[in-house]
C-alpha cells in the first residue's frame, strides 16, 4: 500500500464491528488494537479456527489494491513449506475496507519475554536459531519481511517460532527528518522501539523513477535488534532517535552498554555483528548459522531438533493426544540426540537445558489431551526428563502441571501424577527464595483432597509417597532456615532467636499438616491403603515426626491394624514395618513391642510368624533388647526350630 496510504487514510474510522457485518464466515470480532493504519481483531472462522483479521479502512473506494493482493498471494505460495513462516492466508477487499487474515497465535515474543516462567538461555538460543533459519529459507525464495519486530514473532506454547505479518505493502524507505511515516506504518504499538535498518532512512525524496527494494541486510539488522531485546530481557536496543544517531556518523549513541549486559559472549558478538551500520558488513542468515554453529547454536539444533519439531508445524492436524503419543514413541531418539555431551553428567551443569524445550512441548499439549493413556505417557516422559533438568525448571515448568493432574478426572492419572510429583520434588536440591513456602502454601494445599479420594488407587499412591513428600517438605523448610540464618548473620542475637522460633513454629505446622493427611490413610476402611502406608512410608514418617510425636501419630494407629483378624497380609506388613519404628523409638518401644510379638508368633498364618521372627531378629541385631528381653524372645522363638515346615524367617515360607 506504500507511502501513498498515509495521505489517504481516513481521519475517522468506523467502529470495528461495522467492518464485520458483511463477513458471514467470521464470528464476532474481539479487538486486539487499533491504529490509523489497521484495525486488528480476533475472530473465529466458521470452521472453528481462530484467526486474526487486519482491517484497512478505505477512504477512497476507487483505491486499487490489486497489486498488493497479487504480492501477498505470491508470498503465501512461495512460503509454503517454510515451517516457521506464517504469511497472510487470505486477502480481499470491499468498497469500504481491505482485509488480511492469518491464523491466531496467543503469544508473541514481546509478551513472552516478560511472562513466567521466564525463558532460559537455551530457549532464547533456540528462538534465535529458528528466526535465522526462517530468514535463511525466506531469503532463499527471494522473500524479504520488511518489518521484523518482537510483536511479529509469534510463539506457540512449545516455543516454536512463527514469523508473521510480512510487510510487502509498507514503504521500504522512510524520511529521516519526518517521523510521521515511521509512526504510521511501523510504530503501531506506540513503544517508540525502532527495528528498521539505518539504510532505510533517507534525507531527500527519491526520484520518481527510483524503485527501492528490500534486501537481506535490512532483515538481518532488524533481527539483530530482536535477538538483542530477547537476550536483554526486553530492553530495546534503539528507539527512533537513537537509530537515527547510529545512522549519522556523528551520532553519540551506541547500544554497547546494553550489549555488555548479555553474559553470553558469543551471542553478544553475533548481535553486535548483525546491527552494524554498514549493510555490506552484515552476513546473510545462512552465514550466521554457519559461523555460530557449535558456538551459539548447539549441533543438535541443526541435526535433530529443528527438523523434528518442523513435523509438528507442518502436520497441524495432529491432535494434542497424537502429539503426546509421538513424543512418547520418540523418547529414545530425543534423549539420545539431546544428551550427547558425556562430559555433563551432573544436573547442576545444565546439560539437560535442551530438554526444557521438549518439556514445554509436552506440557503445552498436555492441557488439551482427552485420553488417560496420553496423560500417562506425558507423565512418564516428565519423570524421565526431570532427571536431567535444573531445579528451577522442575519447580516452574513441571510442578504446576503435575499439581493440575492431581485433580484429573481419571483415577490412574491422579495416582501417577502424585508419584511423578513426588519424584520431581525429591530431585530438587536448591530452592529459590521465591519458592521457600512452596510446600505449605501450594503443594500441601493442592493435596488436601487426596487422602479422602473415593478411588483406592489414588489413596494407595499417596500412601506410598506421603513420607517422601514429608521429608522433602522438611528439607525445603531447612533450606529456607539456612537462607534466613545467612540473612541474620550480621544482625543481633534477638533476630537470630526470632528466626529459630519461626523455624520451630513452621516445623510444627508442617507436622500437623502431614499428620492430618495420614490420619485418613491410617483409618481407611480398606486394608490396601494401610498396607501401602506400612510398607512404603511408616518408617520414614517416624523419622519425620521424631520419637515423641511418632508414637502418637503413627504407632498408636498401627497397633490397631492387628485387630483385623481376617487380613493376614496386613499383619505381615505390620511386622515388616515395625522394625523401622522400633529403631527410631529405641528402648521406649520395648513395652509396646513385646505383646505384639506374642500375637505375631501365635498367628495361624505361617507368613505372619515368619515376618514376626524376622522383625525380632532385626531388632536384636540393632541391640535394642537388653539381656533379659533378649533371652525372653529367644525362648519364645526357639520352639520354631522344630517347626514341620522348613523355611527361612527372612525369606518366608516356601510357595
Amino acid at each position: 500500500m506504500g507511502n501513498q496510504i498515509t495521505a489517504i487514510a481516513p481521519a475517522q474510522i468506523l467502529p470495528l464491528e461495522s467492518y464485520f457485518n458483511d463477513l458471514t464466515d467470521y464470528g464476532k470480532p474481539i479487538s486486539l488494537g487499533s491504529t490509523r493504519f489497521f484495525k486488528v481483531a480476533r475472530s473465529t472462522h466458521r470452521d472453528y479456527v481462530e484467526v486474526v483479521v487486519k482491517v484497512f479502512a478505505k477512504h477512497d473506494s476507487s483505491l486499487n489494491l490489486k497489486s498488493h493482493e497479487n504480492k501477498l498471494h505470491d508470498i503465501r505460495v512461495r512460503l509454503h513449506g517454510v515451517g516457521n513462516a506464517l504469511p497472510f492466508q487470505k486477502f480481499w477487499e470491499t468498497d469500504k475496507a481491505a482485509y488480511l487474515v492469518r491464523q491466531y497465535v496467543q503469544f508473541n515474543l514481546y509478551d513472552r519475554i516478560s511472562t513466567r516462567p521466564f525463558l532460559s538461555v537455551m530457549e532464547k538460543r533456540w528462538i534465535a536459531f529458528q528466526l535465522l533459519k526462517t530468514l535463511e529459507e525466506c531469503h532463499a525464495k527471494k522473500i524479504y519481511h520488511g518489518d521484523i519486530k518482537t510483536e511479529n514473532v509469534l510463539l506457540t506454547g512449545w516455543d516454536w517460532v512463527l514469523l508473521t505479518d510480512f510487510a510487502s505493502f509498507k514503504p521500504i524507505l522512510l524520511p529521516a527528518d519526518n517521523p510521521a511515516d515511521y509512526s504510521f506504518f511501523f510504530d503501531t504499538s506506540r513503544r517508540r522501539t525502532c527495528y528498521i535498518a539505518p539504510e532505510r532512512f533517507v534525507d531527500d525524496s527519491l526520484p520518481a523513477n527510483t524503485r527501492p527494494a528490500l534486501a537481506e541486510a535490512m532483515d538481518i539488522f532488524s533481527l539483530g535488534c530482536v535477538i538483542g531485546e530477547l537476550f536483554t530481557d526486553g530492553r530495546q536496543l534503539f528507539d527512533l532517535s537513537q537509530l537515527l544517531e547510529l545512522r549519522s556518523k556523528q551520532g553519540e549513541y551506541s547500544p554497547e552498554i546494553l550489549l555488555k549486559k548479555i553474559a553470553d559472549k558469543p551471542v553478544r558478538r553475533m548481535i553486535r555483528h548483525m546491527i552494524q551500520r554498514d549493510p555490506a558488513e552484515r552476513l546473510t542468515a545462512q552465514e550466521y548459522l554457519k559461523v555460530y554453529k557449535g558456538d551459539v547454536f548447539p549441533d543438535y539444533f541443526y541435526s535433530f531438533l529443528h527438523g523434528y519439531f518442523k513435523q509438528f508445524s507442518i502436520t497441524m492436524q495432529l491432535t494434542p493426544d497424537k502429539c503426546i503419543q509421538k513424543l512418547y514413541r520418540d523418547a529414545e531418539p530425543i534423549l539420545a540426540n539431546l544428551l550427547l555431551d558425556k562430559r555433563d553428567k551432573d544436573r547442576e551443569t545444565g546439560y539437560g537445558d535442551a530438554l526444557v524445550i521438549i518439556l514445554s512441548a509436552i506440557t503445552s499439549h498436555l492441557r488439551l489431551t482427552q485420553f488417560a493413556s496420553s496423560k500417562l505417557q506425558a507423565l512418564e516422559m516428565m519423570k524421565r526428563i526431570s532427571r536431567h533438568i535444573s531445579d528451577e525448571c522442575i519447580l516452574e515448568r513441571a510442578v504446576p502441571y503435575l499439581v493440575l493432574l492431581v485433580k484429573d478426572k481419571w483415577p490412574a492419572v491422579r495416582a501417577e501424577a502424585i508419584r511423578t510429583l513426588t519424584h520431581c520434588l525429591c530431585l530438587v536440591r536448591h530452592v529459590p527464595r521465591s519458592d521457600v513456602n512452596l510446600f505449605p502454601e501450594y503443594i500441601l494445599q493442592s493435596l488436601v483432597h487426596v487422602p479422602s479420594d473415593k478411588e483406592v488407587v489414588v489413596k494407595i499412591a499417596f500412601a506410598e509417597c506421603v513420607a517422601d513428600l514429608a521429608k522433602t517438605a522438611h528439607r525445603f523448610l531447612e533450606l529456607a532456615q539456612l537462607k534466613a540464618n545467612q540473612d541474620a548473620d550480621e544482625t543481633s542475637g534477638i533476630m537470630q532467636y526470632q528466626v529459630q522460633g519461626s523455624y520451630d513454629s513452621e516445623l510444627t505446622q508442617l507436622q500437623q499438616s502431614i499428620q492430618s493427611k495420614i490420619v485418613h490413610l491410617l483409618t481407611d476402611s480398606g486394608s490396601l491403603v494401610k498396607k501401602a502406608l506400612l510398607r512404603h512410608s511408616a518408617g520414614k514418617l517416624c523419622e519425620f515426626f521424631g520419637p515423641l510425636r511418632a508414637n502418637e501419630a503413627i504407632l498408636s494407629h498401627m497397633i490397631t491394624f492387628l485387630n483385623d483378624k481376617t487380613d493376614w497380609d496386613l499383619h505381615a506388613a505390620f511386622f515388616e514395618s515395625i522394625v523401622s519404628v522400633a529403631r527410631l523409638l529405641g528402648y521406649r518401644s520395648l513395652p509396646i513391642l513385646e505383646p505384639l510379638v506374642h500375637q505375631g508368633l501365635s498367628s495361624p498364618e505361617e507368613t505372619v510368624v515368619c515376618k514376626t521372627i524376622a522383625a525380632v531378629t532385626s531388632v536384636a541385631e540393632r541391640k535394642l533388647f537388653d539381656r533379659n528381653h533378649l533371652v525372653k524372645h529367644v525362648k519364645l522363638i526357639a520352639p520354631f526350630l522344630v517347626h514341620p515346615v522348613n523355611f527361612s524367617p527372612l525369606s518366608g515360607p516356601p510357595s
